[in-house]
């Protein structure tokens, strides 16, 4: 199998991949907020890194709906949620309405960082 059809097929994973280290971030700096009082780190930021790192985007809704239920409930951000928003966001606004739904084997997040999965990066 070239590597070329391996990425494609295992996008999915990719992607979470490299968001892990950005939702901790993002999550953190949403913790560091809490505690002093301040505005929340804004999802834009979220998203622009992700497309710093070649993370496809095909839309932000589910992300946007998930933060701003966070902030409604006051809840802190759960980083595995921000993370399937993100990858699996449009599969999920799509399969509301009973259109197709991502079809990668990764609809479960990946239980951390993969050794394989680094070599990829």
């Amino acid at each position: 199998m070239h590597i070329r059809s391996l990425e494609r097929k295992l996008a999915c994973q990719l992607a979470q991949v490299k968001l892990q280290p950005l939702a901790e971030d993002f999550v953190d700096r949403w913790m560091d907020a809490n505690d002093l009082g301040q505005p929340h780190p804004d999802m834009l930021d979220l998203v622009e890194a992700a497309a710093e790192q070649e993370i496809p985007l095909l839309t932000i809704n589910v992300l946007d709906q998930y933060l701003r239920c966070c902030e409604r409930k006051q809840e802190i951000p759960d980083e595995t949620r921000l993370i399937e928003a993100i990858v699996h966001g449009f599969a999920q606004v799509r399969g509301a309405y009973d259109c197709k739904t991502c079809k990668c084997p990764a609809r479960k997040l990946l239980g951390g960082y993969s050794d394989y999965m680094l070599d990829f990066l």
